[in-house]
This record gives C-alpha cells, sequence and structure tokens, in this order.
C-alpha cells in the first residue's frame, strides 16, 4: 500500500481525457486493492487541502470564497479565480488548458444560457479566469410541491443536457445531485433568481470519474441514476 507524500503523490492536471486515469500507476492492482488506495489517497488528498491556508488576498478584489482549485475574488460585474495555493498543479499550464478544454465541453452539450461566460489567461506566471458574477443560490433545493414551470423546464433541459454529456464522455463537472427531505438538492450550480442555472466551475480537483476504471464506471451508473430519478420527476411535474 502506497505512502502518499507532499513529493509522490499523483497529482492531478484536470483533463477530460476518459482514458487518463489520476492513478494510472496502480492499474495493475485488483479493483479491492484499488479501493483501498483510492481510500488513503483521498485521506491524503483531504488532510492536504485542510491543512493548507488558502490565498485570500489578489490585488483589491473583494474575496469571496476558495475551494481546492481555486481562491475567487470579485471585481464589479466580474469574478477573478486564482490558483487557491492549496495543490501546486492547479497554478500549471497544462491545468488552465484542460480547464478551457472542459469549459469548451460544456458548452457543446449545454444551452448557453446555463453557462458562465468565462475566459482564460495565464499572466505574469498565474493562471487566470475571469467570469460573469453570477448572483444565486448555488446549493439549491427544489421541492415536491414546486409549480414554478419555469424553473421546471430549465431543470429538465439541464438534466437532459447532463445525461447526453455522460453519455458520450463518460464525465460530468462536479455536480452533486440527490434526494433530499421534501425534495432534491442540488449543489455547485447557481441558480439566478430569474430561475436559471448556471454552470461555474468545470473541472474537480478529485474528479471520480477520472481515478481508475472501476470507480469510473461506479460514478457513471450511479450519476446516472440519480438524474434519471430526478428527471423522471421533472418530466411528471411538466406532465
Amino acid at each position: 500500500m502506497p505512502d502518499f507524500t507532499a513529493e509522490n503523490y499523483p497529482k492531478s492536471f484536470g483533463t477530460v481525457d476518459s482514458h487518463n486515469f489520476r492513478l494510472k500507476s496502480y492499474l495493475d492492482l485488483s479493483n479491492r486493492q484499488l479501493y483501498f488506495v483510492d481510500k488513503k489517497f483521498w485521506d491524503f488528498i483531504n488532510l492536504t487541502a485542510h491543512q493548507i491556508i488558502p490565498i485570500t488576498v489578489y490585488k483589491n478584489y473583494q474575496y469571496l470564497a476558495h475551494g481546492w482549485e481555486w481562491s475567487v475574488f470579485r471585481d464589479g460585474n466580474s469574478v477573478i479565480k486564482i490558483p487557491s495555493g492549496k495543490f501546486i498543479e492547479v497554478n500549471d499550464p497544462k491545468y488552465l488548458d484542460n480547464t478551457k478544454t472542459a469549459y469548451g465541453l460544456i458548452c457543446q452539450y449545454f444551452p448557453s444560457k446555463f453557462i458562465a461566460q468565462t475566459t482564460f489567461e495565464r499572466n505574469q506566471g498565474l493562471n487566470i479566469i475571469t467570469q460573469e458574477y453570477i448572483s444565486g443560490k448555488s446549493n439549491f433545493k427544489i421541492g415536491y410541491h414546486s409549480q414554478n414551470k419555469l424553473l421546471l423546464r430549465n431543470l429538465q433541459k439541464l438534466l437532459e443536457s447532463m445525461l447526453a454529456l455522460l453519455r458520450a464522455h463518460n464525465w460530468l463537472p462536479d455536480f452533486d445531485i440527490h434526494r433530499d427531505h421534501g425534495g432534491f438538492v442540488l449543489r455547485n450550480i447557481i441558480f439566478t433568481k430569474y430561475h436559471c442555472p448556471k454552470i461555474v466551475d468545470f473541472t474537480a480537483y478529485y474528479d471520480v470519474y477520472r481515478l481508475y476504471p472501476y470507480r469510473q464506471q461506479k460514478e457513471i451508473l450511479s450519476k446516472r441514476r440519480q438524474i434519471k430519478d430526478f428527471l423522471s420527476w421533472i418530466k411528471q411535474k411538466n406532465g
């Protein structure tokens, strides 16, 4: 069983290549063995992410939040994302290129109104993402008694687009969907006051679809069931 350290851990570069697995050095192990490697790797990554203090100051911009990939700042009607400093490879030019590729892929499958307008640049050795500022809720619950037709139509198209992308590329960005008491919960997608979902993140640092083949297939089946469950309910509501 490997001991992961800051010097030897398998790095992520945000790739959506379906054959590029992060734990590729361990693919000769059985799926059971890989499960324990994955668990140990997760423990290392999770501990590292919580131990490292993120970057919270950039120029004179207003600090908003941070994640494992990016620290987020506001400049008027724009959001500026720079590497949070938790994992050094997020500032590698390859990470920016792969995030841009993921964005392009998402643009092929989702209506443009569902995607935050985004540009990518590398400036003075720093990966920089600039987006339109989206005001709304990123942890959104749709109650079983919802009657908002615009919201339900938008959700149906969003979920159908998710299934199409998952089917074609064995991958989705970090969409969290599950049932909760009284409804469905979506995380990591912002919902505006106009009931429009907005995708603002295009990669996941710990990408469950790109760890190793068995985990990929397991996640695909699980996510497909979640999406179809939600979609079936929405179609009934939409009539």
